[in-house]
């Protein structure tokens, strides 16, 4: 006589968290630190990372403490613009931005960006932009901030390019990557993206992204990150370029 094995099957139950009435956290955008994501150079100095294996080339994380290694896919929410002038660099080599823009078109001041400010000026005094995207990273549903300056600025407008001409912007899948540039013997990363129109972003992704935009559109939520402040990325030498 033959028997045959009958395999149970283990049942789950998922607990359902219900959210009580009225119910909120109460912190102003003063007190949260927007994720963003960087480029890790040979330099950088993160405790988030000590002992962990992340190298030169690497997009991470802090607040998440994620490693996303030398590249991803993400969807674009939406696209910043800031413009800073440089004064010179104080003991330490740190510079301090003397103008500034939240918009890359006014400067704080109320005065009007002209084109010729961002002129190359052998001195350094000409106007810089940077060019920052709130993105959701696929895997994800928080959205953090991407952002492109010094050598990575000029990869920006190629992925501009796309953005704008893309309705909406989360439509596709976009890829982010690291690659190395030398300059005066110093390597150091960069930015590049590649435009996936084939990479058709889920639908649960879309609408994520659908409402964030439309919260940030309509005043409801407001984000920013260091980098999209005055004063440059305090206190850790991470940077998108040399």
């Amino acid at each position: 006589m033959t028997t045959k094995k009958v395999v149970k099957k283990q049942e789950t139950s998922v607990a359902t968290i219900e959210i009580p009435e009225g119910y909120s956290i109460e912190l102003s955008q003063d007190d949260i630190k927007t994720p963003s994501i960087l480029l890790y150079q040979k330099m950088s100095d993160m405790i988030e990372f000590e002992d962990t294996g992340v190298k030169a080339g690497d997009f991470v994380n802090p607040v998440t403490g994620d490693n996303l290694g030398t590249g991803f896919e993400a969807a674009i929410i939406k696209p910043y613009v800031t413009a800073r002038i440089f004064g010179e660099p104080d003991e330490s080599g740190r510079k301090t931005t003397i103008r500034f823009s939240r918009d890359g078109r006014v400067w704080d001041d109320g005065s009007r960006i002209q084109p010729n400010e961002f002129m190359w000026t052998e001195d350094g005094s000409h106007a810089l932009k940077s060019y920052h995207y709130l993105v959701l990273v696929k895997g994800t549903d928080t959205p953090a901030m991407v952002t492109f300056k010094g050598a990575s600025a000029k990869f920006a407008k190629t992925l501009n390019a796309n953005v704008i001409y893309m309705r909406p912007s989360w439509r596709t899948w976009f890829k982010f990557v690291s690659s190395v540039e030398e300059k005066g013997g110093n390597k150091y990363h960069v930015i590049q993206t590649k435009a996936q129109p084939k990479s058709v972003i889920d639908p649960k992704t879309a609408s994520l992204a659908f409402s964030l935009y439309q919260s940030l559109v309509s005043g409801e939520a407001t984000i920013s990150s260091s980098e999209m402040e005055k004063e440059e990325f305090d206190g850790e030498s991470v940077e998108f370029s040399n």
